[in-house]
């Protein structure tokens, strides 16, 4: 619970949700452990645009060049699947 307190959930309440639903998933216990939990928020922390609701959540504080790329690779992740 202290790593989930402690996280700045820079996209809020959408990505506490996602990631809620990720530890779910990968739980094998009654419990959620805390290596799955900082093994998910050690992803997140990774990560510059986070998929909330259908909506590409895009990092404005990058150049344009550097979103672009990032559009780029999203869809072409998106396309993969």
């Amino acid at each position: 619970m202290d790593l989930m307190k402690s996280y700045s959930w820079p996209y809020n309440l959408n990505q506490l949700k996602r990631v809620l639903k990720e530890l779910i998933v990968r739980t094998t216990t009654p419990y959620i452990l805390y290596d799955d939990v900082n093994y998910i928020l050690s992803t997140e922390a990774g990560k510059d645009h986070v998929l909330l609701d259908g909506y590409y959540g895009i990092n404005t504080r990058k150049t344009l060049q550097e979103i672009n790329r990032d559009v780029v690779t999203f869809v072409l992740e998106e396309e993969k699947e």
